[in-house]
């Protein structure tokens, strides 16, 4: 079977939402230096690495694990949720969509060029599994030991566990526990003037404390938000739909690190104005590279 060697860092799925009846979304770029060009693209044409997940030293049907068998999956079920909130269903969350969206949306933060390439260079060259680790990532029908599971795994075997790894990281079950627990609503914001944009970087965030926030663009009018206080959201609630649509796309395109995304050309002056002046800079991870250091 011949695997696609694109791997869409942003899911196809949720790129969309922004696609015209033609299937065509605009896409903001700095491909020479700062100057910010547009073109349109396809909803595949875009957001992609070649060969971003693969693990290339092993064998086929493990090499493209990560892409072709956990994240199709993940994302499947994803998209069913991201359905799911477009269409205002309010039949009860199953607890597979619930924690399908909660995946989905915390993965932002990890399986973007950027970070995963940190993760994977943290895993690859300062860190080598112990007993402790094996065991955090054993799954039911593997061998007692570490010792016994590399003797089964024959070459490979340390690319072997870094894919469970990554796997484990992209399916963290203490954050999504957490994040499905939030109080989940999608803001109608057809009423403003500005649609909303999105990014390869689009899942806002603010941590204060005990005091969570999340928001994610999953069309130009709907706006996700998970919140475990219902101050935060009575807040964006009482805000007029331009001023808050105006803040999201700030917050959006100021932290795009190679991507804008519209679904028309009307914001290019204000994507150039602000593309990538608040971009997170690395590391992501800091606690994860002094964990596997010690």
């Amino acid at each position: 079977m011949n695997l696609s060697r694109d791997h869409h860092f942003i899911p196809v799925f949720y790129l969309k939402q922004w696609a015209n009846t033609a299937g065509k979304l605009f896409e903001y770029s700095r491909p020479y230096n700062n100057k910010i060009v547009h073109k349109r693209v396809g909803p595949k044409a875009t957001g992609f690495q070649r060969d971003l997940y693969s693990f290339n030293d092993c064998p086929p049907e493990i090499a493209q694990y990560l892409e072709s068998v956990f994240l199709q999956r993940a994302d499947h079920l994803a998209s069913l949720a991201l359905a799911k909130h477009l269409a205002g269903d309010q039949e009860p969350w199953t607890s597979e969509l619930r924690s399908a969206w909660s995946r989905f949306t915390i993965n932002f933060l990890i399986r973007h060029p950027d970070p995963y390439a940190e993760i994977k260079a943290v895993t690859r060259h300062g860190w080598q599994p112990d007993a402790q680790d094996y065991e955090r990532l054993r799954q039911p029908d593997d061998p007692a030991t570490l010792e016994e599971w590399i003797q089964l795994q024959g070459d490979n075997w340390g690319d072997r566990i870094r894919i469970r790894l990554m796997q484990t990281a992209m399916d963290n079950d203490v954050a999504g526990e957490r994040f499905s627990a939030m109080a989940w609503n999608v803001l109608d914001l057809s009423g403003s003037d500005f649609p909303l944009l999105t990014s390869d970087w689009p899942l806002i965030r603010h941590i204060d404390g005990e005091r969570m926030f999340f928001a994610l663009p999953i069309s130009p009018v709907a706006l996700f938000s998970a919140t475990n206080h219902q101050v935060l959201l009575e807040n964006l609630q009482k805000m007029s739909p331009n001023r808050l649509a105006k803040r999201i796309n700030t917050e959006i395109v100021s932290a795009a690190r190679l991507y804008v995304y519209s679904a028309d050309s009307t914001q290019e002056d204000f994507i150039k104005k602000h593309m990538s002046f608040a971009i997170q800079k690395p590391p992501f991870f800091p606690s994860l590279e002094r964990a596997f250091a010690n």
